[in-house]
């Protein structure tokens, strides 16, 4: 990352450790994306800092991966694709540099703007839960989201305190996470995703990695390769490393929402029927794997910022 050494980290990563040997593989990162929002579309940029809790944004360090979310008014719960679909494909967000604002815009509502080029104002807090998480966020909006989606919703911001462990099931060593599913980074790998979808879909295929919502997306190696990496490193260009390590923690399980596009909420029906004929535990062989590997699917992979405590800038 930035003061480790000379000239821009470069965004190479070097297979170190996989399940059976050690070996080494080069695969270049070609995609970079900060969902701030979760459930909403992210923002693609050139070059990101990594942050322990997730990919943080260079100059704006409130626009964090996952620090702001949708939570029902009345109980708090968060919302996602999953169950919201049509609502929240009304939505496309933009990242105003010049003014330092997130832009959330849809049809038949006036753009709301979000500051978040300063620390954020003192607002009132609502109990808030994502998954096995719960306490209290900062409320952000009340009103222009429930306009929008037609319930009654909140947006909610991490506060600076939230302590959200990583499940130590999973991780090698302990780690922290916002509001994602689950742990601070989600890695992607491009030849898998043509792999997966190429007889179906066609030239389309290489176009469908937005419906997995990954933060890194990798190319340069086999398909499937990612199947047995436990560590990647971040290199330079020269090969120097930038001090910055991640733990490839597992395979990340995959509910409905790839099936939906986010940009009209409709569902294709094809995702998820290629996924349970390729991508399940039992297909897998993964039928000793904890919690229902066997009847799950999975696509991408879920890691943790092991060294390089934060700081480190990944470019694309």
């Amino acid at each position: 990352g930035e003061g480790r050494g000379r000239g821009d980290p470069k965004a190479i990563m070097l297979l170190i450790r996989s399940s059976m040997i050690m070996m080494a593989s080069v695969f270049t990162v070609n995609d970079l994306c900060i969902y701030p929002i979760k459930a909403l579309p992210g923002i693609h940029v050139q070059a990101a800092v990594l942050d322990g809790s997730g990919l943080r944004h260079r100059e704006f360090e409130r626009v964090r991966d996952r620090s702001f979310m949708l939570v029902d008014a009345r109980t708090g719960k968060f919302i996602s694709l999953r169950t919201h679909a049509r609502g929240l494909s009304k939505i496309s967000i933009a990242l105003d540099e010049a003014s330092g604002t997130l832009e959330l815009s849809a049809p038949g509502v006036d753009v709301l703007r979000i500051d978040v080029a300063g620390v954020a104002g003192d607002r009132t807090h609502m109990e808030s839960s994502v998954w096995e998480w719960r306490g209290h966020a900062t409320v952000v909006d009340r009103e222009w989201f429930s306009r929008v989606v037609g319930c009654e919703l909140c947006l909610v911001e991490a506060s600076n305190d939230m302590h959200r462990p990583v499940d130590p099931e999973y991780a090698p060593r302990p780690s922290t996470t916002g509001f994602s599913d689950g742990f601070p980074f989600l890695f992607a790998f491009r030849e898998s995703l043509v792999d997966l979808f190429a007889e179906t879909y066609g030239d389309a295929a290489a176009g469908m990695m937005h419906r997995f919502r990954p933060n890194l997306t990798v190319a340069g190696g086999a398909p499937w390769q990612e199947d047995g990496i436990r560590e990647l490193r971040l290199l330079r260009a020269t090969g120097e490393y930038t001090g910055a390590t991640f733990d490839l923690c597992k395979p990340c399980s995959r509910c409905t929402v790839p099936a939906v596009d986010p940009a009209t909420g409709d569902v294709d029906g094809r995702v998820t029927e290629l996924l349970r004929s390729r991508r399940s535990g039992g297909v897998l062989g993964w039928t000793e794997g904890p919690r229902g590997f066997k009847n799950a699917t999975f696509f991408g992979v879920n890691a943790c910022l092991v060294d390089g405590e934060g700081g480190g800038t990944v470019v694309v």
